[in-house]
């Protein structure tokens, strides 16, 4: 197939979907989580997910309807419809070789995160109970209170706090001892609880997915406000388990301001799907803020989320289709 008809029939379609899909989507999110109708953590951060899915997964499904020309359905388009074909036609042209290296370059970072996940672990090797038998008391105390397994466990030998989760079927909680040494049982104990939270949700796939899609849609600057929001709210679902798990918000406040003072960001930051316990300054001042104030784990949307959810979804979808 030509170049140009690969512009024409797949890249301007999917530049357009993920340009205007991604804008309608979160404005969506932000309204709808506006209004109250999305008040516990964990669900905010699903419907943050929804803008990285909605172009994708409503251009692979319309696809098949797509020619060359702007028209759905052998309509002709009307004048806004016109505009956009206009401008993506523009866009594509220009951005199909960025968006071809941005492909290459998001599957080589997903590939490199698999590989810098798996050699981290075998560098470090897994602690057993033996071997730190404070660190690993908690975190079987841990993993009975919330009826989970228990995941290995890495020690590294920095002097800096670090403490992430990593691994897909078999979660790995990898801490420093820098973190281990700065911090009280009750302080290590929230931390680690925050951690168990990543992986009671699984939160290591799910943000690998999403940064995945992320590098795939650069050309939009939006899917990086997205990508914050969605990442705040992941960080604030697993602090509302640990304070669930443990009940000592002021102990985890502290250890999230300690940790904060002896992070030092590394390569590894950009690898590993969950790099640090603490994310940049104004996330941090959010988390301990609703910490001090008591605004954790009040709501739970079992009924309310999924809902709400499905309208957001429908109504992104729908207005996805009716623009392009």
């Amino acid at each position: 197939m030509a170049y140009r008809q690969i512009i024409e029939n797949y890249i301007h379609p999917l530049i357009i979907y993920v340009l205007i899909g991604t804008l309608i989507s979160y404005l969506l999110c932000r309204v709808l989580i506006r209004l109250g109708l999305f008040r516990d953590a964990k669900w905010r951060s699903v419907v943050y997910s929804i803008p990285f899915i909605i172009p994708f997964a409503s251009y692979f499904f319309r696809q098949s309807f797509f020619l060359s020309q702007c028209f759905v359905f052998g309509d002709k388009p009307d004048v806004v419809s016109s505009w956009v074909c206009v401008g993506g036609n523009v866009l594509a042209t220009i951005l199909t070789p960025l968006f071809i290296a941005s492909v290459v370059f998001a599957v080589t970072r997903a590939g490199l995160s698999i590989f810098a996940a798996r050699n981290f672990a075998k560098r470090y090797g897994f602690v057993t109970k033996s071997e730190n038998v404070r660190v690993y008391s908690i975190l079987e105390m841990l993993c009975e209170k919330a009826d989970m397994d228990i995941p290995k466990l890495v020690i590294t030998k920095s002097v800096f706090a670090r403490a992430f989760t990593m691994g897909y079927r078999s979660p790995v909680i990898v801490l420093s001892e820098g973190l281990i040494n700065a911090l009280d049982d009750e302080e290590l104990e929230t931390v680690i609880a925050h951690e168990l939270g990543h992986i009671y949700r699984g939160d290591s796939l799910s943000n690998w997915i999403v940064v995945f899609l992320r590098d795939l849609m650069f050309f939009t600057p939006l899917i990086f406000f997205i990508y914050r929001d969605y990442s705040s709210e992941k960080e604030k679902a697993s602090d509302d388990f640990a304070i669930k798990l443990t009940n000592k918000p002021m102990a985890f406040a502290e250890a999230l301001i300690k940790v904060w003072k002896m992070s030092r960001g590394s390569i590894m930051d950009e690898l590993v799907p969950f790099p640090n316990f603490v994310s940049h300054a104004g996330i941090l001042d959010q988390r301990v803020e609703r910490l001090v104030n008591g605004d954790f784990c009040l709501i739970n949307d079992r009924l309310l989320g999924p809902v709400a959810f499905s309208v957001l979804v429908i109504i992104s979808t729908v207005t996805l289709y009716i623009l392009c």
